[in-house]
Formats: C-alpha cells, structure tokens, sequence
C-alpha cells in the first residue's frame, strides 16, 4: 500500500469524514472505494460510452434488426 498527501478545502474533508461515519467506515475505505468506482468507470470519451450504453440496452431489449423502423423522408425532416 502506498501513502499520498492531498490537500482538500476543510469543509469538504468535515463532509466526507461525517459521510464516511454514518456510513461505518473510514475516510480511507471511502477514498479507496470513490477512486475504485472511478477507474472501473467507461472512458469519458463520447464515443466509447456511447457504445457502452448500446451495448447495455441491447442486453436488456436485444438485438435490434436492421430495419425494425422505417421513416418517410418528410417524417425524418420533421421538426
């Protein structure tokens, strides 16, 4: 395990320290699990969540068939 120094505003360590209590853990397990969830997160380029949602809704609804919608040219012009 390696040790590291942050600077934080005061109030926001007080938030975090009061957080982290009522949850029944420690400031570190709490940092350790925000910084896990943050690398574990999709990248934030658009492209790569944009798949990943795709590919989340898909394994909930499906495979969609290529042409399941079909629209008229004024319908796809329609504002």
């Amino acid at each position: 395990m390696k040790n590291k120094t942050f600077r934080l505003r005061s109030e926001l360590l007080r938030r975090a320290e009061r957080r982290a209590a009522a949850e029944d853990r420690s400031l570190n397990e709490l940092v350790e699990s925000l910084l896990e969830s943050y690398v574990s997160a999709p990248a934030r380029d658009p492209i790569e969540a944009m798949l990943a949602q795709a590919e989340r809704l898909a394994g909930e609804r499906g495979p969609v068939e290529p042409f399941e919608w079909t629209f008229t040219r004024d319908e796809l012009h329609e504002r």
